[in-house]
This record gives structure tokens, sequence and C-alpha cells, in this order.
């Protein structure tokens, strides 16, 4: 149903995608450590951490040329099967997005 990135593709394309948005601040296991105040990609500003997952942990951030907007901001895991995972998933949404314009669903 939905066209999915094949893996060969997503593992030539690593260092496009898994561009660091940070300083390296990662656990043993490939969790990012979240720090209050770091800038993330010199846009947005870490103010909590929300949760962590099998293959990603989520971090509260606001936007700093958004008016200062809240956002939650996923990181993946720094290990290549969780780079899969993450590309599969951004892939589902977008065509998600793609298919409800006007955000009813």
């Amino acid at each position: 149903m939905f066209a999915e990135t094949p893996i060969d593709k997503i593992l030539e394309n690593k260092n496009k995608i898994n561009l660091p948005l940070f300083e390296s601040h990662e656990d043993q296991t490939g969790y990012y450590t979240p720090k209050l105040n770091e800038m993330l990609n010199d846009h947005y500003k870490v103010i909590g951490f929300c949760g962590k997952g099998i293959f990603s942990n989520v971090v509260k951030v606001v936007g700093i040329n958004n008016n200062n907007k809240e956002y939650a901001i996923k990181i993946l895991r720094s290990i290549d099967v969780m780079l899969l995972s993450g590309e599969k998933e951004r892939n589902l949404l977008k065509k998600f997005n793609e298919l409800d314009k006007y955000g009813k669903t």
C-alpha cells in the first residue's frame, strides 16, 4: 500500500540522513542524553524530556525563530536498525499528511 524506502538506499544515504543536530551526548546504547537549554540545529532550545521508547527518545523544545512555540522532537538512537525504523515511520507519516490535507484526522 505505501512505498517503502529500500534498505540499501537508506544505508547508502545514512550520512545525509543522520546529520548531527547537537553535540554528541549519547549513552552506551545510543540514546541521546538531553541537556536543558541545549540548542538543536540552531533553531530549537531543549526545555524538557518527554519520554523514551525502543528506538528513540523525545525532547520538549521551543522554537527560537518561531515566537517560542513549543514542539516535541523525536531523536533516534544512533544504531543502524533504529535509523531504518525511523525512516519507515517518517515515510508513513509523510504519506498520512499528504492524504489528510486539512488536518482533520
